[in-house]
């Protein structure tokens, strides 16, 4: 496994969403996690879903930032970060946060995606920032630029793994089925059944599939460590 989990790590799930991040490591590593999401709502979600994967033994969860949480120092084994990153405001935040509650030896696991250096405001990128709003998202951080702050903050033993084409099945399929749902929520959004915040998550598909031809993004692992002195 990348990430190099084991059932002694005690996981920060920063981002958690419902929780299956934090329900796949217990299950699969005997770990335990702590997630962490803005949302109540996602917080009681998640509890629930632990309890009926039967892993709320080793999954808990509460209402919390990744940029500026109430751990104490050297708190954690693991910060594992699944497509949550890309909504920090500035990722540096995030890293720094990451380093700090990690314990010395620590390490920082990040999949998420990230901008292939570009120039910005080059019309060819029109199609990611389209993305990036769609997703609610500021911008995407440049893979480059995440790879060498991590190493400005403190972290050794950088890895990274380009695993784009991993994904690739999946946004072709995405975008195929975003011709069959358009005409549809275009209907629904006229009667008032969607709003436009509906409607520009349904074109994310479509932004998704053209920056990722135009090769915009890369869809990214990466993996350092908090030294231990």
């Amino acid at each position: 496994m990348f990430a190099g989990v084991n059932e002694d790590d005690y996981v920060l799930d920063a981002g958690c969403g419902v929780g299956g991040s934090s329900i796949y490591l217990a299950q699969n590593y005997s770990c335990q996690t702590m997630g962490i999401t803005l949302s109540t709502k996602q917080v009681e979600v998640s509890k629930e879903n632990a309890l009926r994967h039967d892993v709320s033994d080793k999954c808990a969860f509460e209402v919390g930032s990744y940029l500026s949480t109430t751990f104490p120092d050297n708190t954690f084994d693991v910060v594992w970060a699944i497509e949550s990153v890309c909504y920090a405001p500035d990722k540096r935040d995030f890293i720094r946060e990451a380093y700090r509650v990690l314990k010395p030896g620590g390490r920082i696991i990040v999949a998420d995606f990230f901008a292939e250096s570009i120039l910005e405001n080059n019309q060819s990128t029109s199609s990611l920032n389209k993305l990036a709003k769609s997703w609610a998202i500021d911008s995407f951080e440049d893979r480059n630029t995440f790879w060498n702050t991590l190493q400005e903050e403190g972290f050794t033993q950088p890895k990274q793994k380009d695993v784009s084409p991993h994904v690739k099945k999946t946004v072709v399929k995405l975008y195929r089925r975003f011709f069959l749902g358009f005409p549809i929520t275009l209907t629904l959004q006229a009667v008032g059944y969607r709003n436009r915040t509906q409607f520009s998550n349904v074109m994310s598909a479509y932004h998704q599939y053209h920056s990722f031809k135009k090769g915009l993004w890369k869809y990214m692992f990466y993996s350092a460590t908090k030294p231990q002195n």
